[in-house]
């Protein structure tokens, strides 16, 4: 990966956490945005981006990156979810 395509991964990344915190009424500073992005940037933007959309769909509240992680792990794209397993 060059170092273009991690700004471009960051920069989506914190734009669904910008769009996430409207839908939540809870403002998202550049610095949270960039320490989320810090803790998940190990972890492919799609699956991210899919995890977040699934959480704003289903959560009641702004998502801890412990959270955002945990709902890759439940996408169909994993197989079986951990709670079944």
């Amino acid at each position: 990966m060059s170092p273009s395509d991690a700004l471009s991964d960051a920069a989506r990344f914190a734009s669904a956490l910008f769009e996430t915190g409207e839908l939540y009424a809870e403002p998202v500073s550049k610095e949270r945005a960039e320490l989320y992005w810090l803790a998940l940037k190990d972890l492919p933007i799609e699956q991210l981006l899919q995890a977040i959309s699934v959480l704003c769909r289903n959560g009641r509240y702004f998502p801890k990156p412990s959270e955002i992680r945990d709902a890759i792990y439940d996408l169909p794209i994993h197989g079986t979810p951990r709670s079944e397993s």
